[in-house]
Parts: C-alpha cells; structure tokens; sequence
C-alpha cells in the first residue's frame, strides 16, 4: 500500500470576508429581480387617455395654481371662497354640468385639492384628477413586504377614480378588466396592488377586492408609504 505524506495545516491567518460579502450581494440582487417590492410611490397615468365621452358643455376644468390661487373658465379666482361662489353659479346657469376636471401645479398641497375636490362633491358633480395625484396613507416601519407573485396595480385617487393600465375605469367594468389580464398572464398566481389615496373610502377598497377575487385573483394588497421616521415624540 502507498501512503503519502500529509500537508495539510491549520489555518490561522486573517479572513477574508469580501469573496462572500461580495457573494450574499448577488444573491441578494438575484432575489430583488425574481420579486417585487410592494411599495411603489405613484402609478404613472397617460393624461391622454381617452376621456369619460362626455360633451364639452358637461365638463368644465378647475387648475389650482401653485401660488395657491384658481383658473376656472379663464377668469383668476383669489381664493377658495371666490372659487366657490363662481362654481356655485356655473351649477345654477348650465343644467348640463356633470365633471369638474381638476388640475394642480406640483406646488399644491394634497389638503387644498381635498377642499376643491370636497367643494365638487356637494354640487353633485363628478370629479377628475388628470395625472392619479395620490396622497397613500402612511404605514409602519416595518410594512414593507416582499410578493413573489407577478403584480398588477391599481391605483384610487382621491376622487374615487379607479385607474387601471393609465386609463380610468367605471366600476362596473372593473372585474371584467381585471380578468381580461389575468388570461393574458396565462393563470400565473397574480397579486393586486391597490395604490389607494388616504382619503379613499374603505369601501371603494373593498369593492376593488371583491372585483379582484371575482377576476380570480386572489391575493389583493394595499400599498403604504413607509413611515421615514418615528412620529413619536421621545419620552
């Protein structure tokens, strides 16, 4: 029998932990481009979709300035009691009325195109938010979560507006829409994401859910926007 000589000593020198830093990386990279973050801070919505087919004479536009004034039928209105007062008129001089468009510079706060879009909604008009501006309620530290499942996405803007693929869609066609994009991914598990603005009713969440499970998609999830700090004030 041949026997060899043994070589073999312990090692002690310093580690290198770079080669499997630099593996865990990757792996890590790899995970991040086979899932999906749920957190997404807005839904890019084409401003040139076709519209609601409604006459000219039904729609009038409301751009909110970001000097915090209003344009509305090329007169500039100071502020929102003049805006008011001039919507009030166009209700009671045009029977045909039944949108308000509402437009808002970058500038604006969510809580002065809350008031207009609240001001709209007591003249029993419906609203539109050219643009999906979403204001998504804010969530804890920790609600993050990672889906494994393809994501499709729909967002609800403050309105009540369900915007799917970067086109608004009534309520009624929802499921139908819906299922037409779960064929279209072949029965892969889908996961709906609800970009919801904070001032959304819940049951406009809820019926999106509902219309999800009706489509056959079965697992629905809100989006939040994580919280960038503790609001808490230290003791």
């Amino acid at each position: 029998m041949i026997t060899f000589a043994r070589k073999h000593q312990i090692f002690r020198g310093q580690f290198q932990a770079g080669p499997f830093a630099a593996v865990f990386l990757l792996f890590l990279i790899f995970i991040m481009f086979n899932s999906s973050i749920v957190y997404l801070p807005g839904l890019p919505v084409d401003v040139n979709a076709p519209g609601l087919g409604l006459r000219p004479a039904q729609v009038r536009t409301v751009i909110i300035e970001d000097r915090g004034t209003f344009r509305f039928q090329r007169q500039t209105l100071r502020d929102l009691n003049a805006l008011s007062y001039r919507l009030h008129e166009e209700v009671r001089t045009n029977a045909e009325l039944r949108l308000l468009t509402v437009q808002a510079g970058p500038a604006v706060t969510n809580d002065l195109v809350h008031r207009v879009v609240a001001l709209a909604r007591d003249l029993k008009l419906a609203v539109d938010l050219p643009g999906g501006r979403i204001d998504l309620p804010q969530g804890g530290t920790n609600s993050l979560v990672i889906a494994t499942n393809q994501i499709i996405s729909l967002a609800i803007n403050m309105s009540g507006q369900y915007y799917f693929h970067s086109q608004v869609v009534p309520e009624d066609r929802l499921a139908a829409e819906l299922a037409a994009e779960a064929r279209r991914f072949g029965g892969r598990p889908l996961t709906l994401l609800i970009l919801a603005d904070k001032a959304v009713e819940y049951r406009l969440i809820t019926r999106a859910g509902e219309a999800a499970r009706t489509a056959g998609v079965r697992q629905v999830l809100l989006a939040l926007r994580p919280a960038l700090y503790d609001e808490e004030s230290p003791q």
